[in-house]
């Protein structure tokens, strides 16, 4: 499924800092990058008990954003539920939803977002794990 952004009003959150887990359960790091190799958006998500959080941060000419949010519970894709949340905190509006859905939705929405941000300089989404 391809994605694509329907609306974006860049914001700062205050909760980013809240949400990083660095020291405690970094679990994956989605990134967006340009054709000359910058980093244009970063997801990351961590797993430090049974919530996962999700932080993004994008890097625009003109512009930053940042977003998180966190998922707990279950029956759901936690990781692309906290994604989702700190996608749409950050100002951002996807056509398809990505809140629980899985994992390729995740690349999806980042995808949507570098093509929106970067257009024909935008190159690939990477996933890295620690």
């Amino acid at each position: 499924m391809s994605n694509t952004v329907t609306k974006f009003e860049p914001k700062s959150e205050n909760k980013v800092s809240r949400h990083r887990k660095e020291k405690h359960g970094l679990h994956s790091a989605y990134l967006a990058i340009n054709k000359k190799g910058s980093v244009i958006a970063e997801l990351r998500t961590y797993w430090p008990d049974t919530v996962c959080y999700a932080c993004i941060w994008i890097h625009g000419d003109k512009f930053y954003a940042n977003g998180s949010d966190r998922a707990g519970g279950g029956g759901y894709c936690k990781e692309s539920a906290a994604c989702g949340g700190a996608i749409s905190n950050a100002g951002i509006d996807l056509e398809h939803n990505i809140h629980g859905v899985g994992q390729n939705a995740v690349v999806d929405g980042m995808e949507a977002i570098g093509r929106h941000i970067a257009g024909k300089e935008f190159l690939t989404v990477i996933r890295t794990h620690p």
